[in-house]
């Protein structure tokens, strides 16, 4: 018995005191080759997939054509009466939940064929006159809500055919619409271009290159646009030219300072009125004998007889520089007695007429100055110019260069290092922006251009003295405390004053 239990405790203590055994450490297997996982270019062998190959860009646009597939779509006719075009752009029936398919679509629809439309009922009874206003509050209130390709191009492209084919019509109504407050920066630029392109046309002067694509140099294409494919790469080059190709007034303007600086330049003798009208009657040939058509010669040989068109110095006074100049003053004053009316209370509860994306804004501003500079300019030839067109538009280029719009206006956290800021401005902290000062002493330039043009300046220095001589002093205090150095807000840059 004691062998017996004498054995077995030795052999559990056998069991118990038997070491652990130790773990397998593993493998590693030498590359045969010296082969180098990260110098492969050998991608994971993977099994082959049972889904069928993804259809090419040519397969999803034969998919997309095919009529079966499109039951349920409805297609958007193309509009034929200018009626049609206006229901289209300012829908009156309501939009319900699952209709914006269908209002995108009419609306891309009706900015394909706006401007042909409207140009060919240009000479067709009154159905322009008659939907043009309807047509210019909907074109103005659009908005790029549904992402559409090329929405700013042929919307300008559509106000632009309104004010040259209907501009008693059109015109007044864009000038009206710009000095409301429920419209934004870009809306505001649209309409202001309208009035300049339009009365371009009418007057028949040449427009900007840019309006229609600009070709883009070489050295513009660099990484990484050039990456992409051609088709991307056109449109995002393109996108990025946009602050020139939306801005033909300030292109046309350029043109026009720069030809008045070199009128300026070149004063021989052949620039002084005089001379020119002497030398013109002695040199100019008689008129020729030519026949006299009857007034109903053609209508009985049934031609029918071309509408006559409108030209612009027949409407540039009455519908488009004396509504922007006075519309304006009223606007300013009405802003003006707003701010004064709540002067007394704290800055939070303060009114401001000047600001980001507002008409007395130093942005749209500067563009409202420089589109009255070019009406004025494509005005030369009208019969009231210098009557009433040239010194209106010269007292307010002085106003605004000189004057403050705002109390707000020209307000920096750094204008106590400028030394007044603008150099117009008498105000510690405050002065005038450099695109504003620009504009209103390109508008100057001008009338004051054309007037030594006309006339040699007689009818404004007779007539409107005090205002020739105080446009004299502003521009010569600004150039001489611009050569001193004084530095003006928001110069840098292309707006910077030289």
């Amino acid at each position: 018995m004691e062998d017996e239990g004498t054995s077995t405790t030795a052999a559990e203590l056998s069991v118990r005191v038997e070491p652990p055994q130790q773990p397998k450490k593993p493998t590693v297997h030498e590359p045969v080759s010296g082969y180098d996982s990260d110098d492969s270019l050998t991608g994971y062998a993977s099994p082959s997939s049972s889904r069928s190959a993804s259809p090419t860009p040519s397969e999803l646009e034969e998919i997309e054509r095919d009529p079966t597939l499109r039951v349920g779509i409805k297609k958007v006719p193309r509009p034929v009466y200018l009626a049609q075009l206006g229901e289209m752009v300012r829908s009156t029936s309501g939009l319900k939940g699952g209709d914006e398919d269908m209002e995108a679509r009419k609306i891309e629809v009706a900015l394909e064929v706006a401007e042909e439309l409207i140009r060919r009922k240009s000479g067709y009874g009154t159905e322009l006159e008659e939907n043009a206003v309807n047509l210019a509050y909907g074109f103005i209130g659009l908005q790029d809500n549904y992402d559409l390709e090329g929405f700013d191009e042929k919307r300008q492209a559509a106000l632009n055919a309104l004010v040259a084919c209907c501009p008693r019509k059109a015109a007044p109504t864009i000038i009206e619409q710009f000095f409301s407050n429920q419209y934004s920066t870009n809306q505001r630029f649209a309409m202001l271009n309208a009035l300049a392109l339009g009365a371009r046309e009418l007057a028949s002067l040449p427009l900007p290159t840019t309006s229609t694509r600009p070709q883009i140099s070489a050295e513009r294409i660099t990484f990484p646009s050039k990456r992409l494919p051609s088709a991307l790469h056109k449109k995002y080059l393109t996108a990025g030219d946009q602050l020139n190709a939306n801005n033909p007034v300030q292109l046309m303007l350029e043109d026009i300072s720069r030809e008045a600086i070199d009128k300026g330049k070149e004063a021989t003798a052949d620039k002084v009125p005089e001379f020119v009208r002497e030398r013109q009657l002695r040199i100019r040939q008689p008129p020729k004998v030519t026949e006299v058509t009857p007034a109903g010669k053609s209508r009985l040989s049934g031609q029918q007889v071309a509408p006559r068109r409108t030209t612009f110095t027949e409407v540039a006074a009455e519908c488009f520089i004396c509504p922007l100049i006075n519309r304006f003053w009223l606007f300013l004053r009405d802003e003006q007695t707003r701010e004064a009316r709540t002067a007394h209370q704290p800055a939070l509860h303060r009114y401001r007429g000047a600001g980001t994306g507002l008409v007395l804004g130093a942005m749209v501003l500067a563009r409202f100055l420089a589109t009255l500079a070019v009406l004025v300019h494509a005005a030369r030839n009208a019969s009231v110019w210098l009557a009433v067109i040239a010194p209106d538009a010269l007292e307010l280029a002085v106003t605004l260069g000189t004057r403050p719009v705002s109390q707000s206006e020209g307000e920096d956290e750094d204008a106590d290092e400028s030394g007044g800021g603008g150099a117009t401005s008498g105000e510690g902290g405050k002065g005038k922006e450099a695109a504003v000062l620009t504009a209103a002493l390109e508008l100057a330039l001008v009338v004051l251009d054309g007037c030594l043009e006309l006339d040699g300046g007689r009818s404004l220095c007779l007539e409107h003295t005090t205002l020739l001589l105080g446009a004299g002093e502003w521009a010569g205090e600004v150039f001489g405390r611009l050569e001193k150095g004084t530095r003006v807000l928001g110069g840098a840059g292309s707006r910077r004053l030289t």
